[in-house]
């Protein structure tokens, strides 16, 4: 046997040492090899980097922007509708300032007058849709800030005046040399909406946070309030014909016709199974009840039926039916269909009922929850890009026109705004992209929301970064002031950000 002295032992450990460093340099090369075509690919499909502390003082059109054009055209082709290389979009004719494409008059008179179909919304044709920017009235100012803007509004961003004299006597509107001012009045409460509110708190209870919603409407349509109403809901009507023995002679109307409306709407209300609540001057109340056992029990050959085959979510192009909506089985007569909401403000954070119960596809509690985190985060992130964002009153009214589960809007509950969430009808994953590709051009809807927008009003894309550039193009082609910057997971992900500003311009003066 061979020792540590032994020539075969030394001629196996060189050999095997030799194995090993070789087996170890190619690990090593391949290594070096792989990071470096890695940086290399992080590096085009990320474009220049921008350090993030350089914008948390500072207005976003202060960054670097990320060029991404030369690289991320995937799927586009140029000879589709849309904006040529440096083309900019004509003006709209004057006209059109306060044009809104869906409620066209010349085409609505087209339509029906059957349950007043011609006052919907009726959208124009592909051919009718304008491909120019609609201006803004001439003299535009930016409006008030929260909360002075609830009171006023400046006269030249509309620059009509006929209300102040029709609704004159109402106390609505009054006219202040630059300004109109709105007192809060109305028909039926003249000195105010918060002397109104008042009165209705002193019928139904309007503090414990189980109201976030009441509908106040005096329209023929209470099958569509039904549907819309929750469980327990409440319908308010002010105005003709309640307390019509007192106002009618001020309403012009005789004593029988204004009887003859009561009674139909409160047989309506009966046959849909509401419960008046009170009636008291102004004002009557009813409530929506909280399940059907009853309902069903009562309706047997009366009218109007329960629906066949329901969709209480469908509400766009849907004509409307003459039969009931029926609410989520039950089976205790105290059960709230659907399940109990909590009250106001723990609503806001609280797993809702249809998600708890499996109701929504692909949708669980967990999922809920890192959602409400992840638009905390994502919100937080949008304001060091945007300041403006994170000024108080800066901003009043904002749009989620992709609002998935309403996580953007509950991140924003804390700032002085009003958030309108949209679910796109068109889409089953709620993306830009998909919408595109579904068949809405990206054009007809930036050229939407610039008609929508106000003059320096601001937007926010998220999006799959070749879907962003060619969004880009067409921003541009707005002159709208817009860059693609990384967002706040950095920029090792094909997913980005686009801010846009709508730049200031109007319409020319006239020439009288």
């Amino acid at each position: 046997m061979g020792g540590l002295d032994s020539p075969s032992y030394w001629n196996w450990a060189i050999k095997n040492t030799n194995k090993h460093n070789i087996l170890t340099l190619t690990i090593i090369t391949f290594l070096c090899s792989f990071f470096y075509l890695l940086a290399v690919w992080q590096n085009r499909s990320s474009g220049p980097a921008y350090t993030i502390s350089c914008i948390t003082s500072q207005n976003f059109t202060n960054l670097g922007p990320l060029d991404f054009i030369p690289r991320h055209t995937a799927g586009y082709d140029p000879s589709t509708s849309g904006p040529s290389s440096g083309q900019v979009y004509p003006l709209c004719d004057t006209k059109y300032s306060e044009y809104t494409p869906c409620e066209d008059k010349r085409r609505s008179v087209k339509f029906t007058r059957k349950r007043l179909i011609y006052r919907e919304r009726h959208c124009p044709n592909k051919s009718e849709l304008l491909k120019c920017r609609v201006p803004g009235p001439y003299g535009y100012k930016s409006p008030f800030k929260w909360p002075v803007s609830r009171d006023y509004v400046w006269y030249d961003n509309v620059p009509h005046k006929h209300l102040t004299v029709e609704k004159a006597v109402q106390n609505w509107i009054r006219f202040e040399g630059d300004r109109f001012k709105f007192p809060g009045g109305g028909t039926m409460f003249p000195n105010g909406a918060n002397a109104y509110i008042d009165d209705i708190g002193r019928l139904i209870n309007l503090n414990d946070g189980s109201i976030r919603t009441a509908i106040d409407t005096d329209g023929v349509y209470l099958m569509e309030v039904d549907r819309v109403l929750r469980p327990g809901g409440y319908w308010i009507l002010s105005g003709p014909p309640i307390h019509w023995k007192k106002h009618w002679k001020g309403w012009q109307r005789s004593k029988e016709d204004l009887n003859a409306e009561q009674t139909r709407i409160e047989n309506v209300a009966k046959n849909l199974c509401w419960k008046k609540l009170i009636e008291k001057d102004d004002i009557a109340i009813w409530q929506k009840p909280i399940n059907h056992i009853n309902c069903k029990h009562t309706k047997v050959n009366s009218t109007p039926p329960f629906c066949p085959t329901p969709d209480p979510d469908k509400a766009w192009y849907t004509n409307l039916e003459t039969c009931l909506t029926p609410l989520p089985k039950v089976s205790k007569d105290e059960e709230i269909s659907g399940g109990k909401l909590a009250n106001w403000p723990k609503r806001l954070t609280t797993i809702p009922p249809r998600i708890s119960s499996g109701s929504i596809n692909g949708v669980t509690p967990k999922i809920y929850l890192e959602d409400m985190k992840l638009w905390k985060r994502r919100l937080s992130f949008y304001k060091t890009v945007n300041n403006q964002l994170g000024q108080l009153g800066r901003y009043r009214n904002l749009l989620d026109m992709n609002a998935n589960l309403g996580g953007f809007a509950s991140a924003l509950v804390g700032d002085p705004v009003w958030v309108m969430n949209v679910v796109p009808i068109e889409a089953k994953v709620n993306t830009l992209g998909v919408i595109y590709e579904r068949g809405c051009e990206m054009e007809d809807i930036l050229l939407e929301m610039d008609r929508i927008l106000r003059p320096e009003g601001s937007v926010i894309f998220r999006d799959d970064v070749d879907i962003l550039v060619q969004v880009k193009k067409i921003t541009d082609a707005l002159q709208w002031d817009s860059q693609i910057v990384n967002h706040e997971d950095g920029p090792l992900l094909r997913e980005k950000l686009l801010f846009a500003v709508k730049s200031y311009w109007t319409a020319p003066k006239s020439i009288e």
